[in-house]
């Protein structure tokens, strides 16, 4: 009788731990563009809003983006059984039947949503449009060469636009500009790794990108950066500054790293 229940606790560990996986944790940093763009441009920074901030991070974060997160999946699944670690994850697998994940990714969405709606309802539209940005990558920009890293690369400068709205400012065009072009950096080196990883393969699109048109993306992002930055000088140049510094500190840190970069495979790979 108690090694019935013992197997049966640890199943239901298991099971907990797979759905806990589906929420991506390591994804979460992504919400410091919501809290920059909060604290940069509030008025004052007390209590209601830390609060404020903190409500929004579980509707949109742990809510409305582990909804997302879980409808993708649910869409790559086939591929992701063909690749050598991502068929490790908890649907590919069958850990999670795709019918629960189903449920689990509405469930999800639909209290994100409403909660976003009750915390702040202007967020609303900020919420509805990652919402559709995201539903039109998983099932189309996905499968088109750079218009998936564009689709990819918006949602970041949206983040920084939504922490300013939730303050009830309105961010400087030139400073949404840096962040999408930090954003493609990103996103342009995440598919530079994924093409150096023995699954590549499984996702088809990254046949049609070269490592050198590539790189090239990055150092013409890096040059735009400059120029935005001179044109709007002196306006919020602090601000640019530690931009620009931000993006120097991810091109070394990508330089230094290779194939087997550890990092790189928990996040993008796991």
């Amino acid at each position: 009788m108690f090694r019935l229940i013992y197997k049966s606790a640890l199943s239901n560990h298991y099971m907990f731990k797979d759905y806990i996986d589906l929420i991506k944790f390591r994804y979460h940093p992504t919400f410091i563009s919501v809290l920059f763009g909060a604290l940069i441009f509030a008025d004052k920074i007390d209590k209601n809003l830390l609060i404020s901030i903190f409500l929004v991070y579980i509707s949109f974060n742990l809510l409305t983006y582990t909804g997302l997160y879980t409808f993708n999946d649910l869409i790559d699944h086939k591929s992701d059984m063909l690749h050598p670690t991502k068929k490790h994850r908890a649907i590919p697998s069958g850990r999670i039947s795709r019918n629960n994940a189903l449920i689990f990714g509405v469930l999800a969405l639909l209290i994100g949503l409403v909660m976003g709606y009750l915390v702040y309802h202007p967020l609303i539209w900020f919420y509805l449009a990652f919402t559709l940005i995201n539903l039109f990558y998983s099932f189309y920009a996905k499968k088109v060469p750079y218009l998936e890293i564009l689709t990819n690369s918006i949602t970041h400068p949206l983040r920084f636009v939504m922490g300013a709205a939730l303050v009830g400012a309105i961010a400087p065009i030139g400073l949404i500009l840096v962040y999408f072009l930090i954003s493609l950096n990103i996103s342009t080196e995440r598919r530079i790794h994924e093409m150096r990883h023995p699954g590549h393969l499984a996702r088809k699109v990254l046949k049609y990108y070269n490592p050198k048109q590539l790189s090239f993306v990055k150092i013409a992002a890096l040059i735009l950066i400059l120029l935005i930055t001179l044109i709007n000088f002196p306006l919020n140049f602090q601000l640019y500054t530690v931009l620009i510094f931000f993006y120097l500190i991810c091109m070394l840190i990508q330089a230094s790293a290779d194939e087997s970069h550890s990092l790189f495979n928990k996040i993008w790979l796991k």
